[in-house]
């Protein structure tokens, strides 16, 4: 690991790096995270795709001047119709996490990232999302998606320099389910 974290790549370099405590420690994403059970609203719908500032999917991770995500320890990805990236936390192991990072944003702008999740079974399973100025995780089980692919939102605020980084993992050992798109939108 470098003094400062200057790409996302950085953190997989090292897999026995907690990536999350790696990014607290530089100030990119808060000390402490209390978290909160997601709950399905109806009344909390995600803004048309056109109007995204980015849609980061397996098919199109990276997006010139705008956004990459990596991934540590995936179990499986799928580019077919239905692409997805699966991930599990495994015994012996920090975890799995999905990473984005977000840049060219503009300093400290209100955003709003929905991920497009699976959970899988048993009900207990969960998985943690988090972010960039904001302290409160989000925390999404498979008894509140019914295992379903489900939209989940996030609200972020990029950092002085533009940058935003938002992240799923799954809170315990072998919790697990699939990945499947990300969009980011502004206020």
């Amino acid at each position: 690991m470098t003094t400062t974290l200057t790409s996302i790549e950085e953190l997989f370099r090292n897999p026995s790096a907690d990536p999350l405590a790696e990014m607290r420690a530089q100030g990119l994403l808060p000390r402490e995270i209390t978290d909160k059970p997601y709950r399905p609203d109806p009344a909390v719908v995600q803004p048309a795709a056109s109007s995204a500032l980015a849609t980061v999917s397996p098919r199109s991770a990276y997006i010139a001047g705008r956004a990459q995500m990596s991934v540590s320890g995936p179990q499986w990805f799928i580019a077919g119709t239905s692409a997805e990236i699966g991930f599990k936390w495994n015994p012996g192991s920090f975890g799995s996490i999905v990473w984005f990072d977000f840049y060219n944003l503009g300093a400290n702008r209100e955003l709003i990232c929905w991920m497009e999740l699976r959970v899988n079974p048993p009900a207990t399973t969960t998985f943690r999302l988090g972010g960039t100025g904001n302290p409160t995780g989000v925390i999404v089980n498979h008894q509140s998606t019914g295992g379903l692919r489900t939209w989940v939102p996030i609200y972020l605020k990029s950092m002085a320099d533009g940058r935003a980084i938002v992240f799923v993992t799954p809170t315990g050992l072998g919790d697990g389910g699939a990945w499947y798109a990300t969009s980011l939108y502004g206020f």
